[in-house]
């Protein structure tokens, strides 16, 4: 394998937790922003909302929410990410619109079974909103590397003091928040595992 032909952002991605002060420019934030709207989403259900941190007042609280541990301490700038709660509700309606735009070929649904003649039917559930919301963060992640900026995702916060600090509604789940700003360090890559090849085991037969 030619690993010269990666993305070098792929291959110098590093998740960074100390940044320097020096505050990221408005249009690089927007950019980040159109990174993320333009990720794949299960069929386009687009649930990902980012509520944007940069005032020194709103940091220092994000990161006494996150125990100031990390990533959160030095951040310049902190996307906490949404997702719409129930929003495969509205599943049909997406799956609709690529049928209508030819995304999809015109089928009867009704017609579709599985290999072992199980009727299809849509799939609900976070899952899917999850999926597309990881895609979304990790397009500001290398979006982000491109900009000479570091990044860091971070999952220890404590979840209602975001929201009730920022006033953020039930119908809406934090999944994340992800730091960013100007890396003050030049960490060294992590252990990576050989491949992510999986094999199904083989399945002996008992001779008679």
């Amino acid at each position: 394998m030619d690993q010269s032909k990666l993305l070098p952002e792929i291959k110098a991605r590093r998740s960074i937790r100390k940044y320097t002060s020096q505050a990221v420019e408005q249009e690089k934030i927007d950019l980040l922003l159109e990174a993320a709207r333009l990720a794949p989403s299960v069929c386009n259900l687009q649930p990902l909302k980012i509520l944007v941190v940069n005032k020194p007042v709103d940091l220092a609280f994000v990161s006494r929410a996150s125990y100031s541990l990390g990533a959160v301490a030095t951040a310049p700038l902190i996307f906490v990410a949404l997702v719409q709660k129930n929003i495969t509700d509205c599943l049909s309606v997406r799956v609709g619109e690529l049928l209508e735009n030819g995304a999809i070929p015109q089928i009867n649904l009704d017609n579709l079974v599985s290999a072992e003649g199980k009727p299809f039917k849509l799939k609900l559930g976070n899952k899917y909103t999850y999926m597309s919301a990881a895609a979304a963060l990790e397009h500001i992640v290398l979006q982000a590397l491109h900009l000479n900026l570091g990044s860091c995702w971070v999952n220890h916060f404590d979840e209602a003091e975001v929201r009730a600090y920022f006033s953020i509604p039930p119908d809406f789940e934090i999944i994340s928040l992800l730091t960013l700003g100007y890396a003050e360090e030049n960490p060294k890559p992590r252990p990576r595992l050989a491949s992510l090849l999986y094999s199904p085991p083989v399945i002996q037969e008992n001779s008679v």
